[in-house]
């Protein structure tokens, strides 16, 4: 239920997270206004997006589960996910990194607390857990509006953001969904074992690459709010770049030891991982290109490239899977990364051509 509701999620906001960072760290005077402009479009997107939500979970979800609770616990889930990235956003872009990171972990710290609890008794059924894993979400929209004042951003009036803007940042989002995910039923069709094997190789990459997007994240309003030029950016480039490689080299080296703490089911993943140590370095000159193509404000370009790399990623899992197994997954995401940066580079080539 999660993942289905989570394919409709980076659509809800249509995608303006990314363009709050952008402008909120340009004039973070105006920040509150564009998150008002932002919290408006977002409760029409989120409605239609909820709704869309549960007709996809009523088609592929099987019948058996308590239909009294899914729909709540979609919508709401929906909801939840999509008003914390607006919310940490709008903090992010005035380079309150604290509270950017504080509200990004209560979501799961609220649901973890009150799962926690419902741990304390074991004959609890599946639809009870639904409610209170739903209800810690509602909770946490709750605390989350009362302790940013959002209802206070609606006695403001203004406009700054425009809905076209944030639609490349949606589609984007969605790509990087569904480059991620599409992948695993194509293997389980050669194997479940090799689903469960680059599955894990792909959350030990995410695992470790975590100190590199945290520094990513922390970077974004500074560079936005300095124009993406100087002697800051070229240094944020060049540690970047240094961290990630760094990531790569410690999960080459630490791919031998997974069979050891996963089992032996998982000795797959010990190469998968080592195939996989370069993509924390894709993952982050991918980012910083498409930095300095939403810093240009060619936000179409983002759009192009993203929606360019998960045809190609899909393209390349159905092709390359079935002949070399998981090896044509780590193709496929290689692909699929380089291929983002191709257009995007595109996108400047074309850009620096009109403005000479």
């Amino acid at each position: 239920m999660v993942a289905t509701a989570s394919f409709l999620t980076p659509l809800a906001g249509l995608g303006l997270s990314g363009v709050l960072l952008r402008n909120g760290a340009r004039k973070p005077a105006r920040a509150r206004v564009f998150l008002l402009q932002a919290l408006k479009l977002w409760g029409i997107s989120t409605a239609i997006c909820a709704i869309s939500a549960v007709a996809l979970a009523w088609f592929l979800l099987p019948d058996g589960l308590p239909w009294r609770v899914v729909p709540i616990f979609v919508i709401i889930e929906v909801a939840s996910v999509s008003l914390t990235e607006l919310v940490a956003r709008s903090e992010q872009a005035r380079q309150r990194i604290g509270r950017f990171g504080a509200i990004n972990a209560g979501l799961p710290f609220v649901r973890l607390a009150v799962l926690g609890c419902c741990m304390l008794n074991e004959s609890l059924s599946i639809e009870y857990w639904l409610w209170a894993y739903a209800g810690s979400s509602a909770l946490y929209m709750i605390l989350l509006c009362w302790w940013t004042g959002v209802p206070s951003v609606f006695r403001k009036g203004g406009r700054g953001l425009e809905v076209r803007d944030g639609l490349p940042f949606a589609a984007a989002a969605l790509s990087m969904r569904l480059q991620a995910e599409f992948n695993k039923p194509v293997l389980a069709r050669q194997g479940f074992e090799l689903a469960g094997n680059f599955s894990a190789a792909q959350r030990m990459v995410d695992l470790i690459s975590l100190p590199l997007m945290a520094m990513q994240e922390a970077l974004w309003p500074r560079l936005y709010a300095a124009g993406g030029t100087g002697s800051t950016h070229r240094v944020a480039i060049l540690v970047l770049i240094a961290m990630s490689l760094s990531m790569g080299g410690v999960l080459w080296m630490l791919a031998p030891w997974l069979p050891h703490v996963l089992g032996r089911d998982f000795s797959e993943a010990a190469n998968t991982l080592r195939w996989l140590a370069f993509l924390p370095a894709f993952q982050c000159c991918r980012n910083l290109i498409n930095f300095r193509i939403i810093a240009e404000k060619r936000l179409q370009w983002t759009g192009y490239s993203f929606v360019a790399a998960a045809l190609a990623g899909v393209a390349a899992n159905v092709l390359a899977v079935p002949h070399l197994g998981i090896a044509g997954a780590v193709l496929a995401v290689y692909i699929s990364e380089s291929v983002v940066m191709a257009v995007q580079w595109l996108g400047l080539w074309i850009g620096a051509d009109e403005n000479g």
